[in-house]
């Protein structure tokens, strides 16, 4: 019996890997399913500032731990950028790659405005439901911190921590661009602009996709990545 093929799975911001809860179910019958929380998300604590060196040295511990040598890698939304930094990095570490709703454009202007909806006291006010969420999927104590971490990253990839675009021409590995049509945090044309650095990108608009990994068919989702990974 032909072995599985390994897929690494990478959560967004303010997110954890039980953001892929029913998605692993789909895809286990077809690879060997592979998820862990990036520092400070989920059950995993940190002391340090948040950071893509930070998610990426992450990724190159668990891939030790578990014996990967390279792995196949679907990254949401800031999962793909760590996966494209990783790409860029430690190319032999990364086979196949898809990215999901992934910004690829930082600005001092882009990340004010992301900024801005990272302010705790207002979230508690304007959307608790979604604070209940992140109380839940981060712990009471803990989901404060991860607002104003994941804030202060983000000033920093405004502020010339960014993946500078023209490192991406080193990349090998394959990489599917998907963007949702309903995606109202990333763009048509930077997410194209991605694929155009790219030696073997490829651009999928996935229609009535919204941003939110919840918010969106996780089986359509599945037969995309099982399509695109396991295709010859």
């Amino acid at each position: 019996m032909k072995e599985k093929t390994d897929i690494l799975l990478f959560h967004g911001a303010l997110g954890s890997q039980q953001q892929f809860n029913i998605l692993k179910k789909l895809l286990q019958p077809h690879f060997k399913v592979h998820s862990f929380n990036f520092s400070g998300h989920g059950n995993s604590s940190t002391d340090r500032e948040f950071s893509m060196e930070l998610f990426q040295n992450d990724v190159l511990s668990y891939m030790e731990e578990n014996s990967l040598t390279s792995a196949n890698i679907f990254g949401y939304s800031m999962g793909g950028y760590v996966a494209l930094k990783l790409a860029i990095n430690y190319p032999e570490k990364a086979e196949k790659l898809m990215t999901l709703g992934t910004k690829i454009r930082w600005d001092v202007e882009t990340a004010e405005k992301e900024v801005k909806l990272l302010r705790p006291e207002e979230m508690l006010e304007k959307i608790p439901q979604f604070v209940e969420m992140l109380k839940k999927e981060h712990g009471t104590e803990n989901w404060k911190t991860l607002v104003l971490k994941t804030a202060q990253m983000m000033h920093g990839l405004g502020n010339g921590n960014a993946i500078a675009l023209e490192s991406l021409k080193i990349v090998e590995a394959k990489v599917l661009v998907a963007l949702g049509s309903k995606d109202k945090m990333v763009s048509k044309n930077e997410s194209q602009e991605l694929v155009a650095k790219l030696n073997q990108g490829k651009f999928l608009e996935i229609e009535g996709f919204k941003h939110p990994i919840v918010q969106i068919d996780q089986e359509q989702l599945s037969e995309i990545i099982i399509s695109y990974f396991l295709k010859k």
